[in-house]
């Protein structure tokens, strides 16, 4: 929303003037209300002297400004405008977080909103990247219409900044139409030597050590030249007493990873406690779910679905590529934005358990359309197990010297300890390239359908280049092609019992396979016999075919 001022009005000529009146009463010595003295009601940043794009205001002044405007809105319940340019409060978080409290932050539903855009709010430092909004433990706030941005200059080992990080617990927050861009992220090291990306994501969600309540999340974001779209670091054990609701909508360009699930493995506290505390894993519950939701589009960036230890989410992405791998692997200043992390992918997926995903769209030039499989948790190795994963993706897998690599190599199986893919339902069009052997294991019971989805169902044997068996409509119903074999007694199409045992079949001749065989005597004129074979696919007689009958 813009202001409307009374030059703006006088502009309009007579007519329209008198049309913007918001309202007149009728009674006799009413007073007509403009548009632009209602807009002088909405609270805006300003009326605390916070002035956009201000040179002669220092980031402390602004920040203490911003600061009176938000504690006005908690007491006294109305919402905050940014009227447009840029808020920078240099290094510092602004306002809107609790700290220290047991119970979550009642924001009784306090709006602040923005002029799309051009209503920036932007942190910078010389020195550690600060976040820009961090919503710690605050519920019933929402955020409408506004962009954020972050700057960083200082190199090397220190933090990044995001734009949006949700800590501490959250309940009915929503954040709509947030154009986030330029988040700043660096590699770090940890006390153990490990390296990670730090920083640079457009929303990010963590759960960790938050006893506090995870409720309902609800988001619309455009991330541009961010190191992640959507982000979200679980402690799975203590998650699983909450109820958190995530849905986002995403349009994330030219990022390291549109969309990214970060799980630790699932430990508890030793019992008894010990002196340093232990931790030892847990098996987690059958049927565990999270409700995280997102819906994403992911243009030019390096990896689009990165899921790790991903229990029970929903992920739709629809991947678009304008750019080279070589591009896709830099950062908006052209870095690279993790070192260690080069590979071009449409899912990264190790250890995601009752998820559903589907990922469509070209990647272009890529090292792998897809890397699906286990994780490492304490040693031993977890599958990607219980999940629907829908993949039809365009591009071409190029190797080190740039030529294109082989289509049965467009799915990379991940293997930790053993730990693959199991009791997963696997769609893979023709487009996409074959599913690894390992996913055609009888004993991981993976229901794999690969090729186009209206045109038929291809069965996989245990050679991944090699179909089985087809199922098509044709002629108005559904036929079975049987394609291992030409032998005229190979079965087609078997049906089993209750016990898994065959009881009919028909063979590639047509020939029947049943256990019904019924004795009977003949007397009439035949014109024929129907061979039939029981079970064990053995000749046992023929059916003679009459000319005549009477019942």
């Amino acid at each position: 929303m813009s202001y409307v001022t009374d030059t703006d009005l006088a502009a309009t000529g007579p007519s329209q003037g008198a049309a913007m009146v918001g309202f007149a009463q009728a009674l006799d010595g009413a007073v007509s209300r403009t548009v632009s003295d209602k807009a002088r009601e909405i609270k805006s940043f300003e009326d605390w002297g916070a002035r956009p794009d201000d040179p002669l205001q220092s980031k402390s002044d602004l920040l203490a400004a911003i600061t009176a405007a938000w504690e006005s809105a908690l007491e006294n319940g109305h919402d905050l405008y940014h009227p447009g340019g840029v808020y920078d409060i240099g290094a510092a978080h602004f306002p809107w977080r609790a700290a220290g409290a047991a119970q979550l932050l009642d924001c009784k539903n306090i709006t602040i909103w923005g002029n799309g855009p051009r209503s920036v709010f932007k942190t910078s430092s010389g020195e550690f990247g600060w976040d820009v909004f961090q919503l710690h433990s605050l519920k019933n706030i929402h955020f409408r219409n506004l962009a954020i941005t972050a700057e960083l200059t200082a190199e090397g080992d220190v933090d990044g900044a995001n734009a949006i990080s949700v800590t501490g617990g959250y309940d009915n927050v929503t954040l709509l139409d947030i154009w986030c861009y330029d988040l700043p992220s660096r590699v770090r090291f940890v006390d153990t030597g490990d390296e990670h990306l730090d920083g640079g994501a457009a929303l990010s969600v963590q759960s960790e050590g938050s006893g506090r309540e995870m409720g309902s999340l609800t988001a619309r974001v455009f991330a541009k030249g961010c190191a992640i779209g959507f982000g979200f670091s679980a402690d799975p054990v203590p998650l699983l007493a909450k109820k958190p609701a995530i849905k986002v909508d995403l349009v994330a360009e030219d990022c390291w990873q549109a969309i990214q699930y970060n799980g630790a493995p699932p430990t508890v506290p030793a019992v008894p406690a010990t002196n340093p505390p232990t931790r030892v894993s847990v098996q987690l519950p059958a049927g565990v779910h999270v409700g995280i939701m997102v819906r994403a589009q992911a243009i030019n960036c390096q990896t689009d679905v990165a899921l790790g230890r991903a229990y029970g989410v929903a992920v739709d992405c629809q991947v678009i590529t304008t750019k080279t791998a070589d591009a896709r692997r830099r950062d908006p200043n052209g870095r690279i934005w993790w070192g260690a992390r080069q590979a071009v992918q449409a899912l990264w997926c190790t250890y995601a358990k009752n998820s559903q995903l589907r990922v469509t769209g070209n990647k272009g030039e890529c090292d792998y359309k897809a890397q699906i499989g286990g994780a490492d948790d304490n040693g031993s190795g977890t599958p990607t197990e219980q999940c629907d994963i829908f993949l039809d993706l365009g591009g071409t897998q190029i190797g080190a010297t740039g030529a294109p690599v082989a289509p049965e190599q467009a799915i990379r199986e991940v293997v930790v300890g053993g730990a693959s893919v199991t009791a997963c339902t696997l769609s893979v069009t023709p487009a996409t390239g074959t599913v690894p052997p390992g996913f055609l294991d009888a004993a991981r019971g993976n229901f794999v359908l690969q090729g186009g989805r209206l045109s038929s169902i291809k069965l996989m044997g245990a050679d991944p280049m090699a179909t089985l068996a087809e199922v098509k409509a044709q002629d108005g119903g559904v036929a079975v092609r049987q394609i291992a074999s030409s032998v005229p007694g190979q079965p087609v199409l078997v049906v089993l019992n209750d016990a898994n045992v065959r009881v009919a079949a028909l063979r590639n001749d047509g020939a029947m396979m049943t256990e019904a065989i019924v004795p009977a005597d003949v007397g009439e004129e035949v014109a024929g016999a129907v061979p039939f074979y029981d079970n064990s696919n053995t000749l046992v007689g023929y059916a003679l075919l009459h000319k005549a009958a009477t019942r």
